[in-house]
């Protein structure tokens, strides 16, 4: 009987040191796999880089158990383009309330004194509300503006002073209007062309000798068009305005059909009403899912009322760097609101900490709506409409940088920062090389 019950316990002890040893080779197992996926895409990133030579950035991070699965040169610093609108973006849901503040005013006597918030909205045309456009259209004062509460130059620091005539560098302003561009619509069809806002007509001159279909020279708002050199299918054209006093005064003045004149005049900001209009989540959808580098750097100015600051740039960044984000885990050099300022640097890891900031701040369904996405493409490169990713792009030459969230066919779902700076190869082939490795990442984890 004694012997009996020993060969029990011999046989149970066997037993479980068997299945505790099964155990641990089950994780090992596991472990392994999940070593040899990310020796795997370490394999891969090496690969990308050395052979499209340029200098990348990639950390990846579960957004669940917020622990980062890989890294490469995540502490570097490099050139985001407008991955900086992620900054921006962080800030605004951070400070700015629901409703835009349109402009500030007050009335005396038989004048209207108006001072800009940086509102970009204003007679814009994907603004549906008119409210601003109400006020000023059927007062029975004159309008006097003031845009001296502006501390910033036209452009901003380290932006391309030859830029000046395209869509996406358009001058910063304390009360813009229109977009502050012409928009000139064109068809191969007809020899002449859609010019909005009508008032820019005036500005419009042919010539036939002209190198270019349209030229507009730095400091002058008269835009020259050759005929000759019209493209072959419909399109449409944004020419930035040349803004001064005089030309937003008599603008606004035909616009609104009222008599606008311009003051220097200086009032108590206590003494002045402030216009609400229009929601900001369009702001926030136009800043993201298009990347509009004007909205971006009005929202600064938006957010400088907030902060009680001056309307400066560098003023609101510095403030929203000291008390906002002194958490940062490497403190950037932000310049400006867009991203169109070579002298922007930040690390892949404080960008993946602003979208971990942001998934904590917003729903995911705002998240879904308003990053580039196979829903919502935005600007995505076309290699990368078909993954499960919503990220935000920032691109200028030589540069691409995506940061964002990825949905593995596990179902995980990770926080990104992939930045590439300084390659020579065209977009389209970084895009599509990209695109493979997170193919890899939805397959296989």
């Amino acid at each position: 009987m004694t012997h009996r019950f020993l060969y029990w316990i011999l046989f149970c002890a066997l037993l479980f040191v068997y299945s505790c040893k099964s155990s641990k080779s089950v994780a090992e197992v596991h472990s392994d796999s999940f070593a040899n996926k990310v020796e795997q895409l370490h394999s891969l990133i090496s690969d990308f880089e050395l052979e499209n030579q340029l200098f990348t950035g990639f950390i990846i991070e579960n957004l669940k158990t917020e622990k980062i699965v890989y890294a490469h040169n995540e502490d570097k610093f490099f050139t985001p383009a407008s991955n900086t609108k992620l900054l921006t973006y962080l800030a605004a849901i951070d400070i700015l309330a629901d409703s835009v503040p349109a402009l500030k005013y007050f009335q005396y006597k038989d004048s209207l004194f108006i001072l800009g918030t940086g509102d970009p909205t204003f007679l814009a045309p994907y603004d549906a509300d008119s409210t601003v456009y109400h006020f000023l259209s059927q007062t029975d004062k004159t309008i006097l503006l003031n845009t001296d509460n502006m501390k910033t130059e036209r452009f901003g620091a380290g932006w391309a002073w030859d830029d000046f005539k395209y869509y996406y560098q358009k001058e910063n302003t304390a009360l813009p209007f229109f977009n502050m561009a012409t928009l000139i619509k064109t068809h191969p069809d007809s020899s002449s062309h859609s010019i909005h806002p009508t008032f820019m007509n005036q500005f419009i001159q042919t010539d036939f000798e002209a190198s270019l279909f349209l030229k507009r020279e730095e400091q002058s708002n008269i835009i020259t068009i050759n005929p000759l050199h019209q493209v072959s299918y419909p399109r449409d054209y944004e020419v930035p305005f040349y803004i001064s006093p005089d030309f937003i005064a008599k603008s606004l003045s035909e616009s609104i059909n009222q008599q606008v004149g311009y003051s220097d005049f200086d009032v108590h900001e206590d003494s002045l009403l402030t216009l609400y209009h229009s929601s900001t989540d369009s702001l926030l959808k136009r800043l993201m899912l298009f990347s509009d580098n004007f909205v971006a750097e009005q929202l600064l100015f938006l957010m400088s009322d907030k902060l009680d600051v001056d309307m400066n740039t560098r003023i609101v960044i510095r403030n929203i760097l000291d008390s906002r984000f002194k958490d940062i885990p490497d403190r950037p050099r932000w310049v400006d609101g867009s991203g169109l300022s070579r002298y922007n640097l930040i690390t892949p890891r404080s960008l993946v900490w602003v979208l971990r900031r942001l998934s904590e701040s917003v729903s995911q369904s705002d998240i879904r709506e308003i990053f580039p996405s196979a829903d919502h493409k935005g600007t995505l490169p076309k290699a990368m409409e078909s993954l499960s990713i919503r990220a935000k792009t920032g691109s200028f030459s030589n540069n691409f940088c995506l940061s964002g969230y990825l949905t593995s066919e596990s179902g995980e779902t990770y926080i990104f920062s992939w930045m590439n700076n300084h390659y020579m190869i065209t977009k389209n082939e970084l895009t599509e090389s990209m695109a493979k490795i997170f193919r890899f990442l939805e397959k296989n984890w």
